[in-house]
């Protein structure tokens, strides 16, 4: 078999709200940026992730990366802290004052999770791309550097 490097794509699915909002503005400005995404109210989504990693083919196994692990640190890093959450505070970097919990703004939050728990498990796979979709209508794609 060719000795390239391969890609597996692991799709998830969580609930989470959000709200964009600068407390450094005032609502008719943040209401002009960010439309109906400015509500006092935090809205939500049926989110779909697609995690794709990329690495050398295990001789051993034929896998890129052993799916177990793969999906403990998804669930670990993605699922669990981001699940019927309000994405402001499950994400530190969404606080007051911090990131806009946007589509891209997330998922390079979890291309960077998930990268750095790959490094931490001595995994070979590298996280190549996240790709968050809101719905059928909108998403976002991280690509590693």
């Amino acid at each position: 078999m060719d000795e390239g490097r391969f890609s597996l794509t692991r799709s998830v699915a969580f609930h989470a709200t959000h709200r964009y909002h600068r407390p450094d503005w005032d609502d008719a400005k943040n209401l002009a940026a960010f439309g109906a995404c400015a509500a006092p109210v935090p809205h939500g989504h049926d989110y779909s992730c697609a995690i794709t990693v990329t690495g050398p083919l295990d001789r051993e196994t034929g896998m890129v990366i052993d799916l177990a692990l793969l999906d403990r640190l998804v669930a670990d890093e993605v699922t669990g802290p981001l699940h019927g959450r309000l994405l402001n505070d499950a994400l530190p970097e969404c606080g007051p004052g911090g990131a806009i919990p946007t589509c891209e703004t997330v998922a390079g939050l979890i291309g960077a999770r998930l990268a750095a728990a790959l490094r931490r498990a001595g995994a070979s796979a590298r996280v190549a791309s996240v790709r968050l979709a809101e719905d059928d209508t909108l998403s976002a794609t991280w690509t590693a550097p």
